[in-house]
């Protein structure tokens, strides 16, 4: 019976070891991790509020009481850029305010409406629906790839900077006005259109963005005095500018209607 158990002992042991080499054959020098290094986390096992792995925090939110100890196989070291010009100020970390995040916001760089469900009708039965707004946010100390598209209920603390948004908005056209001349009607029909896209302040004057044609299309910006041959477009494009800011849009170009159709 002696005989039978050290047999098995030892059929035990070589299989361990031959189990063991091939294991070895794939296994990596271990890393040896000092207190203070910078490690790439993998967040398999971390269940974030991110609808994708794209948008997830790239550091551990403050406010996280998650133990501090991982298996090595999810961590990885961090090498820092090889050139200068790769090499980032870390950003400011967030304010906790009520144990929750809060970034400071740079700029509001632009809005989007979007329509939400909202409660039943108690007449009708059906669902109503609303419409909330959007903001796309610069937070400051970040850069340009951290942009992003928050709603406007998330931004409580940020009124001022919403505030400001739309009172530069105001000062900014967005509308396009378009003018089709029957002088650019060719004989086969066609016509290359002159179209104003955008307008904005320099050096105390305005100029305006201005795209003529639609297939081999040109675009380029001119200051008011150099394209007197469009003021008659100059005027549409204030006028549609005027619809979309209501009657207190000022503008700044000296051609404001003074009545409706007038």
């Amino acid at each position: 019976m002696k005989h039978i158990h050290d047999e098995t002992k030892t059929a035990l042991e070589k299989v361990a070891i031959q189990m063991k080499n091939q294991y070895d054959k794939k296994k990596k020098a271990t890393i040896e991790y000092q207190i203070g290094d910078k490690v790439w986390l993998n967040t398999t096992n971390l269940h974030l509020a991110r609808p994708k792995k794209k948008l997830d925090d790239k550091r551990l939110p403050q406010t996280w009481k998650i133990y501090p100890v991982f298996n090595e196989t999810l961590l990885m070291p961090y090498i820092a850029p090889t050139f200068a010009n790769q090499k980032q100020n870390p950003p400011p970390p967030p304010n906790i305010v009520n144990d929750k995040e809060q970034y400071e916001i740079d700029t509001i760089l632009d809005h989007k409406p979007r329509k939400v469900r909202g409660p039943k009708d108690p007449e009708t039965g059906k669902y109503t629906t609303r419409t909330v707004t959007d903001y796309l946010v610069a937070w400051k100390g970040y850069g340009k790839e951290e942009n992003q598209w928050t709603k406007e209920s998330e931004l409580g603390y940020a009124k001022e900077a919403i505030a400001k948004y739309w009172k530069n908005r105001k000062d900014a056209i967005t509308i396009q006005a378009a003018v089709v001349n029957a002088n650019d009607i060719k004989a086969d029909g066609s016509y290359s259109p002159i179209f104003i896209l955008d307008s904005r302040q320099k050096d105390g004057q305005v100029q305006f963005q201005v795209q003529q044609g639609t297939n081999f299309v040109t675009t380029a910006w001119y200051f008011e005095h150099e394209i007197p041959h469009l003021s008659e477009l100059i005027k549409d494009y204030y006028w549609a500018s005027r619809e979309e800011f209501d009657e207190e849009y000022r503008s700044v170009d000296g051609y404001r209607p003074e009545e409706e159709g007038g």
